[in-house]
């Protein structure tokens, strides 16, 4: 058989131009419409996986090993194998695809900048070994549904296309920092496994950071060593409901700065939804961790209050609508945060402004400045100065409150004037101002800053012992008093 010129560091592959390739235990052939029968020939089973491998790149079609090849012994092949045909069939633009089922690879498939073009699949294939697919070019949908492997690398890779992984078990990760998915990013069902050893403390089991991708599905997931992806972009959804979470420490491994801590999308871009829970599929659970949702942002949070805890992070988590989560229960979810999420309160009563519930909006903004006063020094002229604001008109966002205190202002300065208007001397003539009509007469002209009836300059007090002075400070104090409450009020 001729073969091919060999590329650098790669091994020969089978030519497939002939009819019909006998090799191992079982001869294959390809009819015209490319469906594979068999033969019982008898050379070596290795070089018929490879052919059919080979075969199966060329045409595109689906290769089920475990329907080609009965003998399980006659269904392995190494994984520098594996990627010396994907290499080399693709560097002579005689690669379609690949579409492969039941697969057992041993060792590494390093595809490190692989250009490819047409589908990848690796369905129900077991591993032993990394799939590096890191700085790779994929034009086609990318594949591992029901597999087995131990890391599946897609650092800086690019994918026209989705990556299905639905039921994948990696045992040591999914790492995808910083790469572009343009289709969905499907993991419902997967079990995903941080490396454990401390030199690899700052590694999630599920590591997106700074990738941008269309929609995560994990739905269901389990995710031992925590979700990163800080500063990811979704361009539709995140969809964690059902999943199941333990960051690194829950496990007893050691865990780095950069790695979360359950639930970590920090600065992340969601352009739709974040699932939290479904109805149908339940709540995320974050075992002994967190959900970080800092600076991040989508257009709607699908939550329950009890997913909101004393350690979850929202300051600066923006969004438009929330639910079945109430404004209420985010509030509650806000009080309990520590440090003080400034950020956060801003946030809901921009929400409650934007669904018009202006008691949510003022609820917001009151619990934040309560929160900022306690911050200072109890004595603190500042601190005195912002309680008194917050008493007496709830921080400006109940400025009616003053009109209230106004009122008793005034009513108690018309009783100090009731009680001593023997002390008050009238210039026609009248003895005293001792009458409560008279007295709130008097009261409201001394009060009014801008305008007067001039029935206050009727009467001159003349007081002629302490009581009387004191009375008339008291007077005076409460005069000031309401002008400052009509001030706020206004």
């Amino acid at each position: 058989m001729d073969h091919q010129p060999l590329l650098p560091g790669h091994r020969p592959w089978p030519d497939s131009h002939s009819s019909i390739d006998v090799v191992g235990t079982v001869g294959f052939a390809a009819d015209a419409q490319g469906k594979w029968f068999t033969s019982p020939m008898s050379p070596s089973p290795d070089s018929a996986l490879e052919v059919a491998l080979t075969e199966a790149i060329r045409s595109a079609r689906l290769l089920d090993v475990a329907l080609a090849f009965p003998d399980t012994n006659s269904r392995t092949i190494e994984g520098a194998a594996v990627a010396d045909l994907l290499v080399g069939l693709a560097s002579r633009n005689e690669a379609r695809g690949l579409s492969v089922r039941g697969l057992v690879i041993e060792g590494d498939v390093p595809l490190r900048h692989l250009a490819w073009s047409g589908p990848l699949k690796l369905d129900d294939c077991r591993i032993n070994g990394d799939v590096q697919l890191s700085y790779a070019r994929i034009d086609g949908e990318l594949s591992f549904k029901g597999s087995e492997v131990d890391t599946l690398a897609l650092n800086y890779a690019r994918v026209e296309g989705r990556v299905a992984c639905a039921g994948l078990v990696a045992r040591r990760g999914l790492f995808a920092l910083g790469c572009h998915i343009t289709g969905s990013l499907t993991l419902q069902l997967a079990v995903l496994s941080a490396p454990s050893e401390p030199e690899r403390r700052n590694r999630a089991a599920l590591d997106l950071y700074r990738g941008v991708i269309g929609d995560l599905y994990a739905n269901g997931a389990i995710l031992e060593g925590g979700f990163y992806a800080l500063g990811a972009t979704f361009e539709r959804n995140v969809r964690l409901a059902g999943a199941q979470v333990w960051p690194r420490a829950a496990l007893g491994w050691e865990q780095g700065t950069d790695v979360g801590n359950g639930v970590d999308l920090t600065g992340a871009t969601v352009g739709s939804s974040i699932y939290l829970w479904t109805t149908a599929k339940g709540p995320l659970k974050v075992h002994g961790g967190t959900i970080r949702l800092r600076n991040a942002s989508c257009r709607i949070l699908r939550a329950q209050a009890h997913q909101l805890g004393t350690d979850a992070d929202l300051e600066g988590f923006t969004y438009s609508d929330i639910g079945p989560l109430t404004g209420a229960e985010m509030l509650a979810a806000l009080d309990k945060q520590s440090p003080l999420p400034r950020k956060g309160y801003a946030q809901l009563a921009s929400h409650a402004e934007l669904i018009g519930d202006p008691g949510l909006r003022r609820a917001a903004m009151v619990h934040q400045q309560k929160r900022l006063g306690a911050q200072w020094r109890w004595r603190s002229p500042s601190r005195i100065r912002h309680e008194l604001y917050g008493f007496l008109t709830a921080y400006g966002y109940a400025p009616g409150r003053a009109l209230g205190w106004l009122v008793g202002c005034v009513a108690l300065a018309s009783i100090l004037v009731r009680s001593q208007g023997a002390y008050l001397r009238s210039s026609n003539g009248a003895a005293s101002l001792e009458s409560w009509p008279a007295a709130i007469a008097y009261t409201l002209d001394q009060i009014m800053p801008f305008a007067s009836s001039g029935y206050s300059d009727l009467w001159s007090y003349v007081p002629t012992n302490e009581v009387a002075w004191i009375w008339y400070y008291a007077f005076t104090l409460l005069k000031f008093a309401a002008w400052a409450l009509a001030a706020l009020a206004l």
